[in-house]
C-alpha cells in the first residue's frame, strides 16, 4: 500500500514526526546498525498509522458527484461567447481581490435567495474545491429571503450531493450538504443580503435576476457589481417536466460555475509559471 505523507492533516503530520523522533535510539555501533535503526523507525511509524482510529485521507468527491464534475469540465465549451466574457470579467475581479488582500468574496443576490442564488453558490463552491482553490468565499442572499425551493434540493441530490435537513419542519429549513466523506458540512438556507455571516466590506456582488440589478449594493459594503442572469426555473413548477427542467437549470448553472473556477485556476497557474520564469532570469542575471 503506497503511503503519502501529504494526505495527513497538519496535526497527524506533527504526531508522526514526534513519534519518529521519540523512538528509542540504538547505540551507533556501525553503519549497519544505523541502517537497522532507521528501518525500525519506519516500520514503527507504518504500524502506528495503521492503528490510528481515524486516518485522514485526501479529500475526494462522492463518486457520482465526481463524475458529474468531470462532465461539467467538458461542457464548458458550450457556453456562449458573450456569457464567457462576463464570467471571465467576474474571474478577473476575484483574482484582483485575491492579489490585493489575499482572498476574495463573492455574493450571489436575488429576490428570495431560494433557487438561482443557492444553485450558483453551491456549484461555485463545488467547482472551487474541484480545482483546489481555497482563497475565495462564496455566499448568497436575497432582498426578501423566503425559503430554499425544495425542488432544487431534489435536483442537487439527483446530481450526487449529500444533502440533509438540519431541523424538522420550518418555514425556512436549514440544510447540510457536503462533497465527500472527508469534506466538512456546508450550511445552506435562505438569508438576507446583509446576513451576519455574509461579507460586509470589499466584495463582489453578482445579481442573478434583473430585478435586483439596480439595488444600491454600496450600502451593504460591496465594491463591485457584475450582473449574471439565469432564467427562473419556477415557471415549470407542478408540471410533468418539473424534475427534468430543474435538472437542466442546475446543470447549466454548474457548467457556468465550473468555467469560472477553471478560468481562475488557469490564471493562478499562469501567474505562478511567470513568477518562476522571472526568478530564473534573476538568477541568470546574477
Amino acid at each position: 500500500m503506497a503511503f503519502s505523507f501529504q494526505c495527513l492533516s497538519p496535526a497527524r503530520r506533527s504526531y508522526v514526526i514526534f513519534s519518529y523522533f521519540s523512538v528509542t535510539k540504538f547505540p551507533d555501533l556501525s553503519s549497519v546498525m544505523i541502517m537497522h535503526q532507521r528501518l525500525y523507525k519506519v516500520v514503527f511509524i507504518f504500524f502506528l498509522l495503521l492503528l490510528m482510529p481515524e486516518r485522514t485521507q485526501a479529500q475526494r468527491f462522492y463518486v457520482d458527484l465526481s463524475e458529474v464534475s468531470q462532465k461539467m469540465e467538458k461542457a464548458i465549451s458550450g457556453i456562449p461567447a458573450q456569457r464567457k466574457d462576463t464570467l471571465m470579467l467576474i474571474g478577473d475581479t476575484l483574482l484582483y481581490m485575491m492579489d490585493k488582500k489575499g482572498k476574495a468574496e463573492i455574493l450571489f443576490t436575488g429576490i428570495t435567495d431560494g433557487s438561482l442564488t443557492q444553485l450558483a453558490q453551491i456549484w461555485l463552491y463545488t467547482a472551487l474545491h474541484y480545482h483546489k482553490i481555497k482563497s475565495i468565499g462564496v455566499y448568497s442572499g436575497g432582498l426578501r429571503p423566503d425559503a430554499i425551493n425544495y425542488r432544487i434540493v431534489a435536483a442537487l441530490k439527483r446530481t450526487g450531493f449529500n444533502i440533509q435537513p438540519v431541523r424538522g419542519y420550518s418555514h425556512n429549513p436549514v440544510y447540510f450538504f457536503n462533497l465527500g466523506r472527508s469534506f466538512p458540512d456546508y450550511t445552506i438556507f435562505a438569508k438576507a443580503i446583509d446576513y451576519h455571516n455574509n461579507p460586509h466590506q470589499d466584495y463582489l456582488v453578482v445579481p442573478v435576476n434583473p430585478q435586483v440589478d439596480h439595488i444600491d449594493y454600496a450600502r451593504y459594503g460591496a465594491t463591485i457589481v457584475i450582473p449574471y442572469h439565469w432564467k427562473r426555473p419556477d415557471i415549470w413548477d407542478d408540471t410533468q417536466v418539473e424534475a427534468i427542467k430543474y435538472d437542466e437549470y442546475s446543470r447549466e448553472i454548474g457548467r457556468d460555475m465550473f468555467f469560472l473556477a477553471h478560468y481562475i485556476d488557469l490564471k493562478i497557474k499562469e501567474k505562478a509559471q511567470e513568477q518562476k520564469r522571472s526568478q530564473k532570469k534573476k538568477k541568470k542575471g546574477k
